[in-house]
């Protein structure tokens, strides 16, 4: 009954840790006790590193640097997490590190992340680094997994598609876009595709 209520406790600690860096909570307090409960074990670490990427200004090393080696901890007690390498992501990228960014944000893909933005995240930065055929591998791993697409996300395929003169997949993509837009630019970005 105790490792259960300490489970509990624990899945309810992470609730509010999420809370906390949404900015409807304080997180010390929460920090505090999840380090009562579990020492220096992987909550604790992923919520320090949050922490510590919170409060890191425009690109602080020293901040960001502790903050991946928190991540890195947790990550030895989780290794599957997808929360982990995702965060991993977000640090790497505000250290301005694209190439550590796009190969966490694809880990935690690959470790089961859907949400959309994340996702374009990852294609966006393939994207960018011209690796056409990732990016077009991930956008079709998704959409075979039925992974809701926003808006942006489709345009990003598209023009994925087109780079790889997958001519088709792109019309189809760039149309079902602007099916639903009321937007002009969707119906004139269509026409350039």
């Amino acid at each position: 009954v105790n490792a259960e209520l300490t489970f509990r406790d624990l899945r309810i600690r992470l609730l509010l840790l999420d809370a906390a860096f949404r900015g409807e909570r304080p997180v010390e307090p929460i920090l505090a006790d999840l380090r009562r409960i579990e020492g220096d074990g992987p909550l604790w670490h992923y919520g320090e590193a949050l922490r510590l990427r919170a409060s890191a200004k425009d690109g602080d090393s020293p901040a960001l640097s502790q903050a991946q080696t928190h991540v890195a901890a947790a990550r030895v007690a989780r290794p599957g997490w997808s929360r982990l390498p995702l965060l991993s992501a977000e640090i790497a990228r505000l250290q301005g590190n694209k190439d550590r960014a796009t190969e966490a944000y694809l880990e935690a893909i690959s470790l089961g992340e859907r949400r959309s933005e994340v996702i374009g995240r990852a294609v966006s930065l393939l994207f960018e680094q011209k690796r056409f055929v990732e990016a077009d591998q991930v956008v079709r791993r998704m959409q075979e997994q039925q992974t809701a697409f926003t808006d942006d996300l489709t345009r990003l395929a598209a023009e994925t598609s087109l780079r790889l003169e997958d001519f088709d997949r792109a019309l189809d993509l760039a149309e079902s876009v602007a099916t639903d837009s009321a937007q002009y630019q969707d119906h004139v970005w269509i026409g350039q595709v």
